[in-house]
């Protein structure tokens, strides 16, 4: 599974370690950080934090009998 940001790479290679302070089992940090050994510059290349989507906005809705406009 390829990290997404640099936050969770780094995140996983202290869990990796033994050095979690978020409370990730080594076990998880190991078989995560396996494909990322001889790939230096690919955890590099990721954006620092992971931005959400922005969420769509609400769909304006006529009510029935409703003489307010939209």
């Amino acid at each position: 599974m390829p990290a997404v940001s640099r936050q969770q790479a780094k995140a996983m290679f202290a869990a990796a370690s033994g050095h979690s302070t978020l409370g990730i089992p080594k076990k998880v940090g190991q078989e995560f950080t396996s494909g990322f050994h001889g790939h230096k510059g690919s955890v590099a290349k990721l954006p620092v934090v992971k931005k959400p989507k922005a969420a769509a906005p609400a769909k304006k809705t006529r009510h029935f009998g409703s003489m307010a406009p939209v």
